[in-house]
């Protein structure tokens, strides 16, 4: 499995931001207010994906007298990441 590319993730972006734009546009008069619910939702997983993250890299370089993860973890936490980032995006 091959990192996501910045430009992919760019593209999702501008299309998914085209698209639904236009759509939203077409389907509603006004757009709806956004419910503080989802957008707390969207930063906690942020956040623990980022967290995730680092902590990974830490164990991974052997920081702090870290002790290696499981390769099954890192694999779930790259599928994870890799799930995000198209939704982040």
């Amino acid at each position: 499995m091959r990192p996501t590319r910045p430009s992919l993730l760019a593209v999702v972006f501008a299309v998914g931001g085209l698209v639904g734009g236009f759509g939203l546009d077409l389907a509603y008069a006004s757009l709806p207010e956004l419910s503080q619910g989802s957008v707390v939702t969207v930063g906690v997983v942020a956040i623990l994906v980022a967290f995730l993250a680092w902590t990974t890299h830490n164990r991974l370089t052997g920081q702090r007298g870290a002790r290696p993860p499981e390769p099954l973890v890192v694999a779930r936490y790259v599928a994870l990441a890799r799930a995000c980032s198209p939704a982040g995006a």
